[in-house]
């Protein structure tokens, strides 16, 4: 519980640093990643560089909007991948599917969401009753 609290609270104030134009410090989620890597084994392990690998190219993308959209598709992917929700390979397909669109934006700043493919691990809201 301290370990989720402590992190939520970091989120919060990376969060409150993008809603205010404050550029947040890459430091630690590099530091983050690297310690994923570090931990991880076998085919987790290669998930986890291609985690880096797409959390790194998203840092060039210019469009902020554009880029707190992709770094929560790239969140929930995490997520989903790390609850064992989806396998390896559905995972790293997930991840191959944000670099197709980040590539593609970068190539063509004025592409439509419509134009791309659909980001992966799409946020669902939750109905209750």
């Amino acid at each position: 519980m301290t370990r989720t609290a402590k992190e939520y609270i970091r989120f919060r104030d990376e969060w409150e640093r993008f809603n205010t134009g404050t550029e947040p410090d890459g430091t630690e989620l590099d530091i983050g990643l690297e310690m994923l890597i570090a931990r991880s084994h076998g085919q987790d392990r290669i998930t986890a560089r291609q985690i880096r690998e797409v959390a790194y190219q998203l840092r060039f993308i210019s469009d902020a909007e554009w880029a707190a959209y992709e770094y929560a598709t790239l969140r929930r992917v995490i997520i989903e991948w790390a609850s064992t929700s989806v396998s390896n390979e559905a995972a790293r397909a997930n991840l191959a599917t944000i670099e197709m669109r980040r590539m593609m934006k970068s190539a063509k700043p004025s592409i439509t969401a419509e134009e791309l493919p659909e980001a992966p691990a799409r946020y669902q809201q939750v109905r209750v009753g």
